[in-house]
């Protein structure tokens, strides 16, 4: 019983954690995006 409560708290430990690096992963695509965005804006700006 001791085995199956362990690997029940190391399988539940790596959701967590494969949870955070998703969301980590996902901040670090919109930072990237919005900064992609701001360059366009300041090229279309300077052609206007």
């Amino acid at each position: 019983m001791i085995n199956a409560i362990s690997v029940k708290d190391r399988l539940k430990k790596q959701a967590i954690e494969d949870g955070k690096t998703m969301q980590d992963k996902l901040v670090t695509l919109v930072i990237g995006i919005l900064q992609r965005l701001r360059s366009w804006k300041v090229i279309l700006a300077r052609e206007n």
